[in-house]
């Protein structure tokens, strides 16, 4: 694989994306900050700090699942549709190099994405003078980027077989199930039917736990973070992501066109 060529991918995908979505995006956020703190001192009654910083996280997080899922799912499949793909394959590059390229491009929308709304975030928690855990927010956003390097996966994952509304489908209900996926593990715990405790415990095995990497809560009330777990979920956060990318690579290695 030649890392040229993955950056020269990477930087196509990033570029159609930003001029196509991620502006609007941020313009929005900022339009509903701005009324965010022009109301929420006549309304909040003392509570507007921890309701723009609830709203600022959720607002953040949706939007970047919402890319994660919709436009991740159709990275591969729109070069197929327009036949483009054709016209790469020839060329000296790798069918594990367009992936890891869709997958880079994407990511790093999504950091322009994150680092401007908890830029706007800051602001707007300036505005109102109250106090707030900078690094917190800072880790709570790092880790989002995590989650949505797994989804983004997810999404070219199932993307590399079926269409693009099924891939979105699955991803979305991947995205569900891995923060319900601690639940059912607790669940299977307490449980009395062994064929059910089993299928639980495959189930966690199996789907991400994306809860491990929402610090949001822990973020606005100044939860100590313990750097060994940071680092455990940083590290299952990767080596899941690779696994899922390469999985990715096999199985769009074999799709014939």
């Amino acid at each position: 694989m030649s890392l040229q060529r993955i950056k020269a991918i990477a930087s196509n995908v990033f570029r159609e994306i930003v001029r196509e979505n991620l502006l609007y995006f941020i313009v929005f956020y900022a339009i509903l900050m701005v009324i965010a703190v022009i109301l929420l001192p006549r309304v909040s009654l003392g509570n507007q700090s921890k309701i723009l910083f609830d709203f600022g996280l959720a607002f953040t997080s949706l939007s970047s699942v919402f890319i994660a899922i919709f436009i991740g799912s159709g990275l591969l499949n729109k070069e197929i549709d327009k036949r483009t793909i054709l016209s790469l394959l020839p060329k000296p590059i790798s069918r594990a190099e367009i992936v890891f390229g869709k997958h880079i491009g994407l990511l790093f929308v999504q950091l322009v994405l994150i680092a401007s709304m908890t830029l706007l975030l800051l602001v707007g928690l300036y505005i109102f003078k109250d106090t707030y855990n900078f690094t917190g927010i800072l880790l709570a956003q790092s880790f989002l980027l995590l989650e949505v390097a797994i989804l983004i996966a997810f999404a070219l994952l199932f993307g590399s077989f079926t269409s693009s509304l099924l891939a979105a489908l699955l991803t979305l209900g991947i995205y569900l199930a891995g923060h319900l996926s601690s639940d059912l593990f607790s669940l299977g715990r307490f449980g009395k039917n062994q064929t059910l405790i089993n299928i639980l415990h495959s189930l966690y095995l199996f789907l991400p736990d994306l809860e491990r990497l929402n610090l949001k809560n822990r973020a606005f009330y100044g939860d100590h973070f313990e750097g060994a777990s940071l680092f455990l979920d940083l590290s299952y956060a990767v080596i899941y992501t690779l696994v899922l990318l390469v999985i990715s690579i096999v199985i769009f290695s074999r799709r014939e066109f």
